[in-house]
């Protein structure tokens, strides 16, 4: 991946809560199913505002929920990120 990819995207100070979102991709109703707790609208506001995450609204019974994804290219440049942290010598 080029340098100017991987510079696209401020993945500085997230805390743990927020690198999760990223590295599932995000958070959907079927995840609250599977026992995965929605992310408060402050965890995922600098995400936002970052251009890390998109939302979406769905409506559940009486109630609309708000899912939390990840677009492709985000994901990867996120990879990307976590796996020069762990391996540097081959970035």
């Amino acid at each position: 991946m080029s340098n100017e990819k991987r510079e696209r995207y401020d993945f500085s100070r997230l805390t743990p809560r927020q690198e999760e979102l990223l590295t599932f991709g995000g958070w959907i109703l079927d995840d609250a199913k599977a026992g995965r707790v929605q992310p408060s609208k402050r965890t995922v506001a600098k995400l936002i505002e970052r251009g890390l995450v998109e939302t979406s609204v769905v409506k559940e019974r009486m109630w609309d929920v708000t899912q939390y994804h990840v677009p492709v290219d985000v994901h990867i440049a996120w990879c990307d990120h976590c796996s020069r942290q762990l391996f540097p010598e081959v970035a």
